[in-house]
Formats: C-alpha cells, sequence, structure tokens
C-alpha cells in the first residue's frame, strides 16, 4: 500500500521532470476550461436565475394567499399552484439546458486533461469512455442538486409558515453525499486506465475506502490543504504576488494529482 503510493509520486515526478510541456499544455487547458465554461453556460445560467427568482416571488404569493385562509399547504400544492407552475417549468427547462450545456463543456475538456495525465487508450475510445462514465455521475450529481434545492425550498417554506428555523441537517447529509459521489467520480477516471467504464465505476464505489485507494488520496488531499494555507498567507502578503503565485502552483499540481491518481488507482481490481 505504501510502495504503491510512493510509485505513484514517483512516477508524477518522473513527468513532471522529463515532459514540462504537458504541465504546460494541461494547465492552458484547464483555464481555457473555466473561461468557455463561463462562456457557454452564461445564459441558461442568468435564465435560470430570473425564473428561480419569479417562482419565489410567486411561491411567496401562494403562501401568503394560503396564510389568509388559514391553510397550510404542502411543497407540491405550492410549487403546482397556477401562479407558481409557469415559473416551475421555467427553472425545470433552464436547469436540464445548464446541465446539456456544463456536461458538453466538462466532458470535452476534462477528457483533454484526463488523456494527458497519462490514461492509455486512443483518442476516440477515450473521449466515448469518458462520456460514458460521466453520464452516471453528472446526472447523479445533478439529480443530487435538484434535491438540495428541493430541501432548501421546503425549508424557507417552513420557516415562513412557522416561524421557527429549520433544521439544517437534511442539507448537510445532501451535501456530503455529492461529496462522496465527487469522490469515486474523480477515482474511476484513474481506473479508466484498466477498465471499462462501467467497470470503473463498479470498482470505485467498491474500492472507494479501501486503505489501498483511500490512503494516496487522503496524502493528495493533505497535500492541497497545505497548498491553499499557504497560498492563503500569501494573499494576505500581497494580493497581486499571491494571485500571480496561484496560478502558476495550482494548475500544475492540478495535473500532478491526475497523474499521481490515475497511477494510484489504474491497477486497482
Amino acid at each position: 500500500m505504501l510502495q504503491s503510493t510512493v510509485n505513484a509520486v514517483r512516477h508524477a515526478v518522473h513527468v513532471f521532470a522529463t515532459q514540462p510541456w504537458l504541465i504546460l499544455l494541461s494547465s492552458l487547458l484547464d483555464v481555457l476550461f473555466l473561461f468557455v465554461y463561463g462562456f457557454v453556460t452564461a445564459f441558461p445560467r442568468n435564465a435560470l436565475i430570473v425564473n428561480g427568482l419569479n417562482l419565489a416571488s410567486a411561491i411567496s404569493q401562494v403562501l401568503q394567499t394560503a396564510a389568509s385562509r388559514y391553510e397550510v399547504p404542502t411543497l407540491t400544492q405550492v410549487l403546482f399552484d397556477p401562479v407558481a407552475k409557469p415559473h416551475l417549468l421555467g427553472v425545470i427547462m433552464w436547469l436540464l439546458a445548464l446541465f446539456i450545456a456544463s456536461f458538453l463543456v466538462y466532458v470535452i475538456f476534462q477528457a483533454a486533461v484526463w488523456k494527458l495525465a497519462g490514461l492509455p487508450r486512443k483518442w476516440t475510445a477515450h473521449f466515448v469512455q469518458f462520456v460514458q462514465v460521466n453520464l452516471v455521475w453528472l446526472s447523479l450529481l445533478g439529480l443530487l442538486r435538484v434535491v438540495l434545492m428541493i430541501v432548501d425550498l421546503r425549508n424557507t417554506m417552513a420557516q415562513a409558515l412557522t416561524d421557527i428555523p429549520a433544521s439544517p441537517v437534511l442539507h448537510y447529509v445532501v451535501l456530503v453525499v455529492m461529496a462522496l459521489v465527487a469522490y469515486m467520480m474523480i477515482i474511476s477516471y484513474g481506473m479508466l486506465a484498466n477498465h471499462s467504464w462501467w467497470n470503473a465505476i463498479k470498482h470505485a464505489i467498491k474500492h472507494a475506502f479501501t486503505l489501498r485507494v483511500l490512503t494516496p488520496c487522503l496524502a493528495l488531499l493533505v497535500c492541497f490543504a497545505l497548498v491553499n494555507f499557504s497560498l492563503r498567507w500569501v494573499l494576505l502578503s500581497s494580493e497581486t504576488f499571491g494571485v500571480l503565485l496561484s496560478a502558476v502552483v495550482v494548475f500544475p499540481l492540478i495535473y500532478f494529482a491526475r497523474l499521481y491518481i490515475v497511477n494510484a488507482v489504474s491497477h486497482v481490481r
């Protein structure tokens, strides 16, 4: 277990030393991904915000009407009230549009940077596998995000009707589940080196919390935490220098993390 972690670090360091152009290319693709993602998703994201605000206003109106009648409507009754329903449909439509736009940008750029991290299949086969594995993971994350929105909406309604703050426990439970799904998703990317997309998902779920997989991932998490702490300290000293240093350090570190993960988990069976 320790030896596999050491070997993963050694491999990543070797690539850094012998193929620095890969670091530059991966970093440029990561930066480009952020700009393209922001540009492509701007319109559906803004439309979603507008429809969300309209839905919130409609819900408030429905609740006020119900309160004047001394009624306590359910969440379903509120959302499908004639006042709120058109805005609910708008939210659903723009959520789907945002998901599709996000998915397309994500799989194109992330397939490329994970290919640079050493996934061995030819580009076409790699891209198909990457799309398939993300159809599962990103759909699941999207559904959990919708669940989180419903939980928050239900809590807001409960507080509006009772003036008692709702318990945030369920909100945090959903967040934890989303974090765990994201963790297994990243592991499955590394497993695509030696597994089909479906087997990568199964092995990621099966081995996510075994010491062989968890240990290198925790080591990586500690590394990122230390870098984050150091960069925050630099930002407090000099904001301009801190931003520049962050760009120089963070993106190569992300590439290092991909190299490390692929080498650490690809042979897990």
